[in-house]
């Protein structure tokens, strides 16, 4: 996978194009869960006007059917599925010497907005049971036998005076919330699925895309990149030749002059081969690498000092192709060791961390660092921050660690400096 396309896991290194097409999903996300939730609250409110209306129901049934048998009030209560009924005064205060019956509070809040106007019904999740206030301005003429203030002749007409309590079983109630709570969990779970899955079948298609442009680039680079070399090495042949006749016929003292044109020939010879050394197969023939022993040797090609830290780690290994893993990490320290213009010490350092799967090698210096907004360029091929660089170092080394299936990171350092870290299959031997 290529550098471009990992970039997009991350939200940071989203294109424009990406940012819209996220930005679009989620705000269709949002109009399909808002919607699914004034759906569920209004079906929740909807639930909640049939039960007060069925309360309303069992309790005219109650009071019809104890108008009929004034007698078997004891027995119409229980058959029903009330489980209390009270009437309050104004403040809030059970009337005990008025219509009672079943389990009710001996006082409830009257003074909550909407109690009385819109009625009020809540459920108890311990018992199941959902309670029902409303205004009790109704009046009704039923037979009353035996209740506290004594024996009533049949026909008193009794007014109820503020609020009246009904206090029923809940459970279809419950089990109608708790069915559509699951509707409406499974509902948003299928909304963020579906999101989700059109985010990844556009993100797989845009980093097909991107691949794509990549392949085609990479072919039309490396068609040019043939061309440019070969027109590019028979002159530079050509003007060896002549160098070389120069250097003897020429007196002595001219041979400065010679040592430019010669220095500028290794340039372009050596430039040329990068630039076939990145189109050719850069997987290579993978082998296990036995990394300490590996580096140092390295290491020691330097006239510069290098901090190496490997503790703990003397028996790791990586694998890739040996000459590809030493074009990386000297090109790597190499880079550390001259990333200060000013020729001061960049304090390079080394240190190789070692897992189960995977080898982390970390190139440090204290260099003039990344420069801002040049990241993502780094491994763009002709692309450099030196004067005498190719440009071409970086994008060779990252070609060959996702070859061998690795990454290739440079971050910028606290403190100043810059981060090279690599990360190769392997592990501890």
């Amino acid at each position: 996978m290529s550098r471009k396309i990992r970039e997009l896991v991350s939200l940071s290194h989203l294109t424009r194009e990406n940012k819209f097409a996220l930005m679009g999903l989620v705000l269709v996300f949002v109009m399909i869960a808002g919607l699914t939730t004034y759906i569920f609250i209004t079906n929740n409110r909807r639930e909640q006007v049939i039960m007060k209306y069925q309360a309303e129901q069992v309790f005219s049934n109650f009071l019809l059917q104890l108008g009929q048998n004034p007698a078997a009030v004891e027995n119409i209560f229980e058959d029903s599925p009330l489980l209390g009924i009270g009437i309050y005064d104004q403040n809030g205060n059970l009337m005990t010497n008025q219509f009672t019956m079943g389990e009710v509070p001996p006082r409830i809040d009257l003074t909550r907005e909407g109690t009385l106007s819109d009625g009020s019904m809540n459920y108890n999740e311990q018992d199941q049971s959902i309670s029902f206030i409303r205004r009790a301005q109704m009046a009704f003429t039923i037979p009353f036998i035996g209740f506290a203030q004594g024996l009533l002749d049949e026909g008193t007409r009794i007014r109820i005076p503020e609020a009246l309590y009904i206090r029923m079983e809940g459970e279809m109630y419950r089990e109608q919330f708790l069915a559509s709570v699951v509707w409406y969990t499974i509902a948003l779970c299928l909304v963020v699925m579906t999101i989700v899955g059109i985010w990844n079948l556009y993100m797989r298609n845009f980093n097909y895309r991107v691949r794509l442009a990549e392949q085609e680039q990479l072919a039309r680079l490396g068609e040019a990149a043939r061309t440019l070399t070969h027109e590019i090495k028979n002159p530079l042949s050509a003007i060896a030749l002549q160098n070389a006749y120069l250097r003897k016929t020429l007196p002595a003292e001219h041979h400065d002059e010679l040592r430019v044109i010669e220095d500028e020939i290794g340039r372009l010879n050596h430039l040329t081969g990068r630039i076939s050394e990145f189109l050719r197969n850069p997987q290579g023939e993978p082998e296990q690498i036995k990394v300490l022993p590996f580096l140092r040797e390295l290491i020691g090609r330097f006239d510069q000092a290098i901090e190496f830290d490997a503790s703990g780690h003397s028996s790791c290994y990586v694998v890739i192709d040996r000459e590809r893993f030493r074009s990386v990490m000297e090109n790597l320290i190499k880079n550390a060791l001259e990333s200060r213009s000013d020729g001061a010490d960049p304090k390079g350092s080394l240190r190789i961390v070692a897992g189960s799967r995977h080898v982390t090698m970390t190139v440090a210096d204290r260099g003039e660092g990344i420069p801002f907004g040049e990241e993502k360029k780094l491994f763009d091929p002709f692309y450099t921050t030196k004067i005498h660089g190719s440009g071409i170092g970086l994008a060779i080394s990252l070609r060959f660690i996702e070859a061998a299936d690795g990454t290739l990171r440079l971050h910028s350092r606290d403190g100043g400096g810059t981060l090279a870290v690599v990360k190769l299959p392997g592990g501890t031997g």
